[in-house]
């Protein structure tokens, strides 16, 4: 090959580059540097031409081009189970499709077709002149056609696609061996792309007649059927096609045919609810039982029940979850032999059987349950309506299982529904009717299905149930239907518009469409029709529910028509005085995001430190070299800052930190399975006062396997840049949930920078230590945790948006950034908030644990059958992206540990956990180990102690080792240990008792556990019944009885240590030594020993130890309000934005 050769691979090669960033571009290939991405997309005609074609007459003058396809083969099926031609479907309006059944025989398989996106790394040529450069990509698009119950297997298609692939380029048949060396990846095509490339809209894709040749994969089970019935260019119908002819087609397409097994059979559906080649809808994996369990035996134990009340429990269980289909028919069929059907359907709100399995199923779209439910019902039990069984709980009342199937979408349901004989004429006792719901929740014909079932039921003589008369719950309801009273409970200011255009629609109303003085015809079918919560823009249901008076308020979360005003708290959320945080139950009533002001970015950015700049340099978005100099100049600054606040003795450490710390999140396309599977497509990183959003979609090769492939020179330039901030250990990083941003780009990019990180801050730690314990639970997201500190709404409306889309949205870029500018802003203000005042500005020095070092490093797969294990010091095996790393994570004050290495294990099987327990017990020659030495048993070095306020260990051992001293635990014998018992809050040595007290647990072991009068007494709560009354506590209990009875003090023979710590993350402080005030029994049978600080004036004096003892008196949260709660002399200020 010669070198213009070579040259002109390279140029198609990056020419083809924009594709993998989801643009297709077949006959119009645009040229795009290497360094900033051509903002493309596909051309307005080309989609105007997919949605404008007739039905049926695109795809028919594509089979006929080719003259393989007859006119008199061709058949159009629609939904409704009639055949049209084309030119009959031409001449006539569009026709909307349905969910009913399609007609087929055993013959016809229903076939659906999806688009795939392959992309293929070549090998680098030996004698290439080029040896350094990126291995060229080959991208194509695939397509394939499998059964509709069936769903892809990506593994097997992948392969396929892999060997066909390189058998063409080689033109020989390759070894399984030189397969696993090809780096093929395959991918769903996006909808845009899939559309442009066959010309078809989706959801009614067929697998041939495409705009564009592209090779079929044809499943192998497809081949045994006479006839296919496949998209037809129109939803709502199908193309029934002889398969013959169907092969025939896909051969003279230019890019052939192959058969193959790729597909995986999933559980089986009716064909009502198959839309055919709908690739938008895909079926969920079914859940696997966990590692070591087996699946539960249901038949068993509904036999092994007697009550009928149990019984229909495990009924609706079993049918709260799709997939259970037969299991629930033996559980059904077990009901009809024991002559139990009819009391397991039957509902009764007196003894609390509310809802049958019919309704849960309804709700789920369990088509097949349902289905069967219904014919058994009428089969054996032909004088139970089960199909109108209303439910009878106080916010469900008088809802039949079509009401569940409405409020969840589910169309097929509740076609089937009607068509077995359910009535419509019900109102809820929300005042809600089924044709009233289905405005906002089933498509246009469906609606229309149940409005003309509905009028020919009152046609007949039928009678309208209200339930809202009878058993309202007095609550604030959307859906509802004009026809009847709106109650005081319901109405609103918005609906007096619409109830006057009711009123005008049945002014001019045919009489014929009144029945009973209900009409059939009228406008509008619902009012304050709802918008289901997940298409709305604000996500919030609080919005929904608070909306103040739109009317979109969400089915099936009612509001009150007066809502309670909300306790007020302290906004910032940081630790404040007990009286100030408890309301009147004892609890903190957390912040109403969705009622705050919006977070901007403008009031992140500290216009101090702008210098001058404008709102449009304070936003960067990275794209191209020239904006990356924007970046490193940034870098350079905070890095120079950084030094000069070092050498400055006016800034504490925690000043100098929160000055120069830098913001990190990413983002990527959410996709399924919250996005698990795709890459990083851009990373924010921000100061106080720059924001930058660099887009690695446009500077970044995709697809790259390989951490050792070679970056090209834009990646290089990248990869300078972020190594200066990323690796100098002058700047921090913070993020929140920090380490799943960070895994997440070390494996999009394995090839670049993304693996070492020097000074990494989680802001999610930080609120586990600033914030108090009940407030940490309203702090699981950033979302929380802005709302509780600055008393903001961050806006997370762009989350989920497509970020693969080129260019970005300005509200996507406006987000992005923001996201990142927070987390110095909210760190700042933590800190200004009497944190560091606290800690005389070493917060971060006192908790060293906070800023880490992160590594990253890829391993290659274990062989199944290899006997070496990855080794991993600090840190742990994840995986990413397919790719399989490790995760090493120590504090930044510790030694670097070692690289990840592979061990031997031993040849027999791995102990299980009772034989590794033995072994401990035994040393390596087979003798018995020394018995331990029993602490109650050990005299303590009691004249030793520290001194009141010293931080110890994690560990209870290290609070023992101290009290016992360091010459007696040196000599002990060789494998001998101290034994107690570990897990007990009260010890015993020989002349001593050892309290432990741990503030972060769940609350509930200990409930009244605390400190009392501004830490100077502690409440300790025992309770002597543990270990079947053997343990510590009770011998402490009588010990102190039997010393109260004859008058003496109990620390007159034994002294009693106290230990202390905020939770399981801080260490034990040694708070000194008590004495013994009173033991007070409680109505649980627990005693409360009520003991006095001896040292509380040496812990408060001293200002070296005040601080710590001062935090873990406030992180007591057992201390009732009242009983002497600890006042704070520690000022909090707050920055109002």
């Amino acid at each position: 090959m010669n070198r213009s050769s070579k040259l002109n691979i390279l140029l198609v090669h990056y020419l083809l580059l924009p594709l993998q960033f989801g643009y297709a571009f077949v006959n119009h290939l645009l040229p795009a540097t290497p360094f900033c991405q051509a903002k493309l997309s596909i051309p307005m005609a080309a989609k105007a031409t997919i949605v404008s074609s007739l039905p049926g007459a695109l795809l028919k003058s594509r089979l006929m081009e080719g003259g393989i396809v007859k006119s008199s083969d061709i058949e159009l099926q629609s939904e409704n189970n009639s055949i049209e031609t084309v030119q009959d479907i031409a001449k006539s309006a569009p026709i909307t499709p349905t969910i009913t059944s399609c007609s087929s025989t055993s013959t016809t398989v229903h076939v659906k077709t999806l688009v795939w996106e392959v992309a293929c790394n070549e090998s680098q040529p030996a004698d290439s002149d080029y040896p350094h450069a990126p291995a060229p990509v080959t991208l194509f698009y695939i397509v394939t056609a499998q059964k509709t119950t069936d769903r892809v297997d990506v593994s097997r298609l992948q392969d396929l696609v892999c060997k066909q692939h390189h058998e063409l380029q080689s033109g020989r048949t390759l070894h399984p061996s030189q397969l696993q060396q090809s780096r093929v990846s395959i991918s769903m095509a996006p909808t845009v792309t899939a559309e442009y490339l066959t010309g078809f809209q989706s959801g009614c894709m067929p697998p041939i007649g495409h705009t564009t040749p592209m090779k079929l994969y044809v499943e192998e089970s497809i081949v045994d059927y006479d006839t296919a019935s496949v998209g037809s260019g129109s939803l709502g119908h199908s193309l029934l096609l002889p398969t013959k002819q169907l092969f025939k087609c896909a051969e003279n397409n230019g890019h052939g045919l192959l058969v193959g097994c790729f597909a995986s059979a999933t559980r089986t559906r009716s064909p009502s609810s198959v839309l055919v080649s709908n690739i938008s809808r895909q079926d969920k994996k079914p859940k696997l039982p966990r590692w070591g369990t087996e699946p539960k035996d249901r038949l068993k134990e509904y036999k092994s029940l007697a009550c009928i009340t149990e019984k229909a429990q495990l009924l609706r269980t079993t049918s709260r979850k799709k997939g259970r289909v037969e299991t629930m028919k033996h559980l059904i069929d077990e009901a009809v032999h024991t002559g139990d059907f009819p009391h397991l359907m039957s509902t009764s709100a007196e003894v609390g059987v509310n809802k049958n399995a019919l309704h849960l199923c309804s709700w789920k779209g369990d088509f097949d349950t349902v289905k069967y439910l219904v014919e058994t019902s009428k089969r054996f039990y032909p004088e139970i309506d089960l199909i109108n069984t209303i439910s009878k709980s106080d916010g469900n009342y008088g809802k039949t299982p079509i009401f569940y199937a409405l409020t969840q979408c589910r169309g097929d349901v509740v076609r089937y529904l009607v068509s077995e004989g359910a009535s419509l004429l019900y109102v809820n006792n929300k005042g809600q009717t089924p044709c009233s719901i289905a405005v906002s929740h089933m498509e246009e014909d469906t609606c229309q299905f149940l409005y003309d079932a509905e009028a020919k039921e009152l046609g007949n003589g039928g009678v309208f149930v209200n339930y809202r008369e009878s058993h309202s719950d007095s609550k604030f309801y959307g859906d509802l239907d004009p026809r009847f009273e709106i109650d005081a409970d319901n109405f609103g200011d918005d609906l007096t518009l619409q109830l006057q255009d009711f009123r005008e629609s049945l002014a001019g109303a045919n009489g014929a469409t009144i029945h009973n003085n209900i009409p059939t015809k009228f406008s509008p079918r619902s009012l304050r029709p709802t918008v289901r919560w997940w298409k709305r823009e604000d996500k919030s249901l609080a919005n929904a529910n608070f909306g103040g008076g739109s009317g979109e308020v969400t089915f099936s979360q009612p509001r009150k028509s007066k809502p309670k005003p909300k306790a007020v708290v302290q906004p910032s959320g940081l630790r404040q005085p007990k009286q100030c945080q408890t309301s009147s139950l004892g609890t903190i009533t957390p912040l109403d995001v969705d009622s705050l002001d919006r977070l901007t970015i403008e009031q992140v950015h500290d216009p101090q430190l702008l210098n001058g700049c404008t709102n449009g340099e304070a936003q960067t978005l990275v794209d191209c070299l020239y904006s990356l100099k924007a970046l490193e100049s940034e870098i350079d600054r905070t890095r120079l800052h950084a030094e000069t606040l070092a050498n400055s003795n006016e800034y504490t450490a925690d000043e100098a930190l929160v000055e120069t710390i830098w913001g990190l999140d990413c983002e990527w396309f959410p996709g399924k399975n919250c996005g698990r599977d795709n890459p990083v497509a851009t990373l924010q990183l921000s100061t106080q006062r720059r924001s930058f959003l660099i887009d690695l979609q446009c500077l970044c090769q995709a697809n790259t396997l390989d951490h050792l492939s070679a970056p090209n020179e834009t990646e290089m330039e990248l990869t300078r840049v972020l190594s200066k901030l990323f690796i100098d250990t002058s700047l921090q990083l913070i993020g929140f949930g920090v380490l799943a941003d960070l895994g997440k780009l070390a494996a999009s990019f394995p090839h670049l920078c993304f693996c070492l990180y020097n000074g990494v801050i989680d802001l999610q730690k930080i609120s586990t230590i600033v914030l108090s314990k009940s407030d940490r639970i309203h702090a699981s997201s950033l979302q929380a945790t802005v709302a509780m500190v600055l008393e903001r709404r961050l806006d997370k409306s762009e989350q989920c948006s497509d970020w693969t889309r080129r260019p970005l949205s300005n509200e996507q870029v406006d987000y992005a950034t923001l996201d990142a500018a927070v987390l110095p802003f909210i760190l700042k203000q933590m800190m200004e908030q009497g944190i560091s005042e606290r800690y005389k500005g070493n917060f971060f020095s006192t908790h060293e644990q906070l800023t880490s070092n992160i590594r990253f490093t890829f391993l290659q797969e274990d062989e199944p059958r290899s006997e070496a294990r990855w080794h991993v010091p600090m840190g742990k095996i994840t995986t990413q992206l397919s790719k399989q790393l490790s995760r090493q994570c120590w504090p930044s004050t510790q030694g670097i540990p070692d690289l990840p290495s592979k061990r031997i294990l031993p040849s027999e099987s791995r102990p299980t956990k009772k034989e590794r327990a033995h072994i401990r017990k035994v040393d390596t020659n087979g003798g018995k180990r020394p018995k331990p030495v029993q602490l109650r048993d050990v005299m303590g070095k009691l004249d030793d102690l520290p001194a009141p306020g010293t931080t110890l260990g994690y560990t209870k051992d290290s609070c023992v080792h101290r009290v016992l001293g360091r010459a007696f635990i040196n000599a002990l014998p060789e494998q001998t240990h101290i034994g107690f018992n570990r897990r007990s809050g009260v010890i015993e040595t020989s002349n001593a008792w050892i309290i432990f007290c741990n503030f972060g647990g769940s609350g509930t072991k200990r409930p009244s556990s605390g400190f009392l009068k501004e830490g100077r007494e502690f409440r300790f709560n025992l309770n002597p019944n543990t270990y079947q009354g053997k343990s510590s506590e009770k011998s402490l209990c009588d010990f102190i009885s039997s010393r109260q009875e004859i008058g003496l003090h109990a620390e007159s023979d034994k002294k009693i240590l106290l230990f202390a710590r905020g939770s399981s993350r801080h260490k034990y402080t040694y708070c000194g030594t008590c004495t013994c005030i009173e033991l007070i029994p409680t109505e649980v049978g627990s005693k409360d020993l009520l003991l006095n600080l001896v040292d509380y004036s040496q812990l408060v004096c001293d200002e070296s130890i005040a601080g710590v003892f001062f935090e873990l008196v406030q992180n007591d949260s057992a201390n009732p309000a009242g009983e002497g709660a600890f006042e704070s002399t520690i000022p909090f200020s707050r920055r109002v934005i």
